[in-house]
């Protein structure tokens, strides 16, 4: 007897518990489609903002081309630090429109607070450019740090701005709707 109401006991318990589960992932979806953030209601010039992130979406995903390694940087380096450098003043012209937005809707406090954020992201991601530059000098003066590509100083802080950025361009990505 004892064993078929224990039974009994942790059927109903897991119908409860996943009903409890499935409910609480079904409303969070539903919500998450439904609500715009008040942020990004209060926007007078959403498109440009828009396209400003589109921008910054695409020039993350040219720099996946950089190919930094040890082997081959020395054939490589007259070719990277250009495109690297292009990737900042593309970066630099992004953060530049940033401030003319800025300037232009200084009296919105939301079109304001995205272009800060957008600007935080393109200043983290020149950050990672300009840190790339630093670690192909690195590798061109045979610095033994330089080499260790996994542990070294040099990535250290390659990996938290490419983390870093990329966090905060999911993050706009996914709560901004732009």
């Amino acid at each position: 007897m004892k064993n078929k109401s224990t039974k009994v006991i942790l059927t109903i318990t897991s119908i409860l518990l996943c009903m409890g589960i499935f409910t609480n992932k079904t409303y969070a979806v539903e919500n998450k489609i439904n609500k715009v953030p008040v942020v990004v209601q209060g926007l007078k010039d959403k498109e440009t903002l828009a396209n400003i992130f589109k921008n910054l979406k695409m020039i993350r995903d040219n720099m996946r081309t950089i190919d930094i390694n040890t082997k081959t940087i020395k054939e490589k380096s007259e070719i990277l630090k250009p495109q690297i450098t292009s990737y900042i003043n593309q970066l630099e012209e992004v953060s530049n429109n940033l401030e003319r937005h800025k300037r232009i809707y200084k009296d919105s406090q939301s079109d304001i607070f995205v272009a800060d954020q957008l600007q935080i992201l393109s200043s983290v991601y020149q950050a990672l450019l300009r840190d790339q530059l630093i670690l192909i000098d690195g590798l061109l003066k045979d610095d033994p740090e330089a080499s260790k590509l996994i542990f070294s100083d040099y990535l250290y802080t390659i990996y938290y701005y490419m983390l870093l950025g990329d966090q905060m361009l999911n993050y706009i990505n996914e709560n901004y709707e732009l």
